[in-house]
């Protein structure tokens, strides 16, 4: 038995998945970061970008990739004022924000 993906019967593809931005000192600038937060936003970002080369050449094609993006957003989400929260989404995700201020997706290297 032959079975497909809801988007494969459709004949629609599925969206793509969303593109990988670091934590860097730009963005920590532009959402607001207090100098109290910044060490766990360092050490966020590290351990995120280790995980994120480890997924190999294509990352957001990796099956670990999402699941990758979702725990960064829970431990953004604990990290983050619902201001700076909002403010990262909108950056990022472009949830309404400026498409002109999200930082450039990060390559694959």
């Amino acid at each position: 038995m032959l079975v497909m993906s809801a988007a494969a019967q459709s004949g629609k593809q599925p969206p793509a998945p969303p593109p990988y931005f670091s934590l860097d000192a730009q963005v920590a600038e532009r959402i607001g970061l207090v100098s109290e937060q910044q060490a766990q936003w360092n050490a966020l970002g590290a351990r995120v970008d280790k995980d994120y080369k480890a997924l190999g050449a294509d990352p957001t094609h990796n099956a670990g990739y999402r699941p990758l993006l979702d725990d960064r957003e829970t431990a953004l989400k604990a990290l983050l004022t619902s201001d700076q929260y909002s403010k990262w989404l909108e950056m990022n995700h472009n949830t309404g924000g400026d498409k002109n201020t999200a930082p450039k997706a990060r390559d694959k290297n």
